[in-house]
């Protein structure tokens, strides 16, 4: 997977050598929009579409195909 121009390790990739589960984890983006669309583009599943909200910055949840639920925070 590539977030930006780097390339993360994920944990359904093939030769992880770990057990694939669900977790959870926030990532601070720069540009939260555009982030959570390109997730979706890539198979992840919306949880919550991008939002503010009063008591945090502007965020959105989605789930990759392993059921890992991922955090997205404007920065």
């Amino acid at each position: 997977m590539r977030v930006g121009s780097r390339r993360r390790l994920t944990l359904d990739e093939p030769g992880h050598p770990g057990p694939v589960g669900p977790s959870r984890f926030g990532l601070l983006v720069a540009d939260l929009d555009t982030v959570h669309k390109r997730a979706l583009d890539a198979g992840a599943a919306e949880v919550d579409a991008p939002a503010d909200r009063p008591w945090k910055p502007r965020s959105s949840c989605v789930t990759d195909p392993s059921g890992n639920r991922i955090d997205l925070f404007q920065s």
